[in-house]
């Protein structure tokens, strides 16, 4: 499986321009026969917090999301994409993956930044989705900082791990160095690819979103990055997957002690 993370430009509030940055990068990539595109997060309306822009992109959704599905099978290209999701009262920050026309998987961001609390609502479940040989555990932004979820996806059997982010200020460059320590150690730790990239985009409060890319391999190496309007591909190699797996030593979640974990997660130690 080819695969591709892209740090799209997105701008507050333009449909019209994000969705047709979306296609048109899915149009480009199919060329060069990539399976899978990561996409950052909410890049269907750029970050944004304001309720007014979210109810009109909720308004639109079903139009948005058929022209998606009309895309991943025109294309033959399957994808994630992020957008804030209304459900009934709640609004999430959802990651939506299509493939062949369909939704074939969503997840809701379970741990929000200090900030977004007064705006979305925590989603509720980790879990991942499968395409084709490989399985997707599909993380956003603020949820990359606790290893638990990761550990959980890879327990699930996740071979690629996805961390889609609108990670603001910093230079590129600054942000990348730092994406690399700890993302790094979730690829390692994990035993599975990283693809993770960030927004290009200015939030409705103009604060820069500077966007970047980076894939990570199995071991910790980094195998392709970028800065801006780059992005980063690369092909999954199942053979080192298999071995990884196959190992006494490097498939380290084969021997976490889950049994032992839940006493201190419940707080009956201090």
């Amino acid at each position: 499986m080819k695969v591709a993370a892209v740090p799209i430009k997105s701008i507050v509030g333009d449909f019209n321009f994000n969705i047709k940055e979306t296609i048109k990068w899915l149009t480009k990539l199919s060329v060069q026969d990539v399976d899978f595109v990561l996409f950052p997060e909410m890049n269907l309306t750029a970050y944004t917090k304001d309720i007014e822009v979210i109810k009109a992109a909720n308004h639109r959704k079903e139009h948005i999301f058929n022209c998606l599905k009309k895309a991943s099978l025109s294309f033959n290209i399957a994808f994630a994409v992020g957008f804030p999701e209304q459900i009934n009262m709640k609004i999430y920050i959802s990651q939506i993956m299509f493939e062949k026309g369909e939704i074939v998987g969503i997840h809701r961001k379970t741990h929000l930044g200090p900030t977004e609390m007064d705006t979305f609502a925590a989603g509720d479940e980790i879990a991942v989705s499968s395409l084709g040989q490989q399985v997707m555990g599909m993380q956003l932004c603020y949820e990359s900082h606790f290893p638990i979820i990761s550990a959980i996806q890879a327990n699930l059997n996740a071979t690629i791990l996805t961390y889609s982010f609108a990670s603001p200020k910093e230079e590129s460059i600054v942000k990348l160095a730092r994406f690399e320590r700890f993302l790094c150690a979730r690829a390692y730790d994990n035993s599975c690819y990283v693809m993770a990239c960030n927004l290009n985009s200015v939030s409705d409060k103009g604060t820069l979103i500077p966007g970047l890319s980076i894939i990570i391999d199995p071991k910790g190496k980094i195998i392709s990055k970028s800065l801006e309007n780059g992005i980063s591909v690369c092909t999954i190699d199942n053979e080192q997957l298999d071995n990884i797996r196959k190992s006494k030593m490097a498939w380290f979640n084969n021997h976490s002690r889950n049994d032992l974990y839940g006493k201190y997660y419940n707080n009956e130690l201090v």
